[in-house]
């Protein structure tokens, strides 16, 4: 799986809420729904205060991917349960350092419930052009020539 740029990590390190949009089967985005994310190293967590039987956590079980975005950055995702109890501490860790200032929150979310819906999150890389706004803005158009999906250039 790729890794997440700096700036990626930086952006969900330094924001409270993100919006999650999850994908459908046919590929649609859903509505986004605000949630909390945290880093722990190069990694990226979320998870569902109110365990595996919310609604955005289903949806995102079911197909394992979505799209997170947060303070301008628009990244599709794919995600996997976390299920090893290493995992799942830093997971905590990260959110008593982000959050810890919502105690009675974060102590619920370290309950068993909530810590069954925990994800990793992990970039799809390269993102499906144009929906990326974030650090592959690098790609530039000139008068002559426009990127294609895989890259590369077409002539006008």
């Amino acid at each position: 799986m790729p890794d997440w740029s700096t700036h990626a990590l930086l952006t969900f390190a330094s924001t409270d809420e993100v919006h999650l949009a999850t994908r459908r089967e046919n590929g649609t985005l859903r509505s986004a729904r605000i949630i909390w994310v945290v880093t722990s190293g190069e990694r990226v967590f979320i998870r569902s205060t109110n365990g595996p039987d919310a609604a955005w956590y289903r949806a995102a079980t079911a197909t394992l991917a979505g799209r997170l975005t947060g303070r301008g950055l628009d990244q599709d995702v794919t995600f996997t349960h976390v299920e090893d109890d290493a995992d799942l501490a830093a997971a905590d860790a990260g959110y008593r350092a982000k959050y810890g200032r919502y105690a009675s929150i974060v102590d619920h979310l370290e309950e068993p419930g909530p810590r069954a819906a925990t994800l990793e999150v992990h970039p799809t890389w390269p993102p499906p052009w144009p929906s990326h706004r974030g650090p592959a803005a690098a790609l530039h158009t000139t008068p002559s020539r426009r990127p294609r999906r895989d890259g590369r250039h077409l002539q006008r």
